[in-house]
């Protein structure tokens, strides 16, 4: 089940999967997948402690990396799943 209570976040630094919306195209931005206003889609994040803010697992044409949210928002977070579960 997401988390959608904006005032409800996880621990600053701790990696879980989150819910992102795309908010609109911005050509220059770091991708993180073909997606149009309005789509949503899932990938792993965490907030950043030194400034409060989401980073988001994207990349670019030559590498992986993190991306603050710029161009889309989180709308929902879980924790990953244990390791252990099926």
């Amino acid at each position: 089940m997401w988390e959608l209570d904006p005032d409800e976040t996880p621990a600053t630094d701790e990696m879980v999967q989150v819910l992102c919306e795309q908010l609109h195209n911005e050509p220059e931005a770091v991708s993180i997948g073909d997606f149009g206003a309005g789509e949503e889609f899932v990938s792993i994040g965490y907030i950043r402690a030194d400034n409060m803010q989401w980073e988001v697992a994207g990349w670019n044409m030559s590498h992986d990396c993190w991306t603050s949210a710029a161009g889309y928002k989180v709308v929902g977070w879980r924790p990953l799943a244990s390791p252990k579960e099926p």
